[in-house]
């Protein structure tokens, strides 16, 4: 696994194939936001995005953003599972 922090601060450990973020990553940003999952062709497909806030989300991405099936979970201990579109929850999940 290769380590690479960008010019922004962010901290990559992972795999690169043709260039980009490939297989299983560990993202780190400045801020304390985590994400471990998996990459492929250099966008996040499925994994854990922590914020710092406590914000986490589980699921699936696309684009950049929770979108599919996953799981969010608050601060304040709301929890909502279901259907998310563009980062944004969708329906009234479970």
């Amino acid at each position: 696994m290769a380590g690479y922090t960008f010019p922004d601060g962010r901290r990559y450990v992972g795999t690169f194939q043709g260039g980009l973020a490939h297989g299983r990553v560990v993202l780190t940003w400045p801020d304390g936001s985590r994400f471990v999952g998996e990459y492929g062709a250099g966008e996040a497909l499925v994994g854990v995005m922590t914020y710092p806030d406590g914000e986490r989300y589980k699921g699936t991405f696309l684009g950049g953003f929770p979108h599919g099936t996953g799981v969010a979970t608050w601060p304040d201990g709301r929890i909502y599972a279901g259907e998310f579109r563009d980062g944004q929850p969708t329906g009234r999940g479970a």
